[in-house]
């Protein structure tokens, strides 16, 4: 299932943040090729796999996601 999301109201979530926002980034950062669990909790994987994400798109590499990585992370 495709879903939607809008950059001008996403969250600035990093490593202990839990909730929608959260499982958000996790089922789009599985688009992007990674392999994470969308339970919703910003641990050390959810990390790992976002830094690796702003690695290929060549952002800042510091696991904090950011309206940038939002947008990066559904193509505008």
């Amino acid at each position: 299932t495709h879903r939607t999301y809008d950059c001008d109201c996403v969250e600035v979530l990093e490593l202990g943040d839990t909730g929608h926002a959260v499982k958000a980034l996790q089922c789009l950062l599985n688009c992007h090729g990674q392999h994470l669990d969308e339970d919703g909790s910003f641990g050390p994987l959810t990390q790992k796999a976002l830094m690796i994400f702003q690695d290929q798109q060549q952002l800042r590499q510091d696991g904090t996601c950011t309206t940038q990585v939002w947008e990066k992370l559904i193509g505008r």
